[in-house]
């Protein structure tokens, strides 16, 4: 079933003028872009799909730690798709169950068109190196 639209970015909101305050998370959690470390259990086609999301996530700019059990998720259902489709003749059904659950799957990490137009990217601030370099040298 549907959930309707997606959230528009909030500084789309701010933007347009529609952001209120009391209906939006004003600090949203920003977890650090550190890549998660792949799954021990992971094999397969699911490693090398891993090895090659990591680094288009990576170059995208949107690759955090938080996003490393979802991506094995989708990783293992790729995994088994690649496995099934070699071994057995899967059924229709099965054939559009698992395609509705990588898109879903990709559509969170950002893997499609359309979630790609939702995603926002907030410049890395220097702030730390900036004060660090202006800051006199010796025992000024």
């Amino acid at each position: 079933m549907p959930r309707g639209r997606k959230p528009k970015p909030l500084h789309l909101r701010s933007v347009e003028g529609s952001f209120r305050q009391d209906r939006h998370n004003a600090n949203p959690p920003k977890p650090k872009p550190i890549e998660p470390e792949r799954p021990t259990w992971l094999r397969g086609q699911g490693r090398k799909k891993w090895d090659e999301l990591i680094a288009i996530l990576r170059d995208m700019g949107i690759l955090t730690q938080a996003d490393g059990d979802i991506l094995a998720q989708y990783c293992e259902l790729w995994r088994l798709f690649c496995d099934h489709r070699a071994k057995v003749k899967l059924k229709p059904a099965q054939k559009i169950e698992i395609g509705r659950r990588l898109q879903s799957l990709g559509s969170e990490l950002g893997l499609s068109p359309t979630a790609r137009q939702r995603i926002t990217i907030q410049p890395q601030s220097n702030t730390e190196d900036a004060s660090f370099l202006d800051q006199p040298i010796g025992n000024g």
